[in-house]
């Protein structure tokens, strides 16, 4: 028997989405692609009691990010996610009409 994990094995992989994105997140993701330290969240996530970790529910259920280690930095991760939103909505591009 081997002891190596595999790469599916990993319990901090984003996991599988297959639902379709809302307008909403969309625009969340437009933020975190641009959000520097100090920006105010957008509604609804700014109304959570935890708004940084609201933010990234939704960033790791849309793939946007991998679910961060334990331990780890809400506010900083948040605000770091900048370059792989980028990256997301390039891939996820707005659609001409939402329904």
């Amino acid at each position: 028997m081997s002891s190596s994990a595999s790469p599916d094995d990993n319990p901090h992989k984003a996991p599988e989405s297959s639902r379709r994105v809302k307008p909403a997140e969309h625009e969340l993701v437009k933020w975190a692609s641009t959000a520097s330290f100090g920006d105010e969240i957008p509604e609804p996530w700014g109304y959570a009691m935890k708004p940084h970790e609201s933010v990234l529910r939704t960033l790791v259920a849309l793939e946007v990010i991998a679910l961060p280690a334990p331990g780890f930095d809400a506010e900083a991760t948040v605000y770091g996610a900048g370059p792989a939103a980028k990256k997301w909505l390039e891939q996820n591009p707005e659609p001409d009409d939402w329904s």
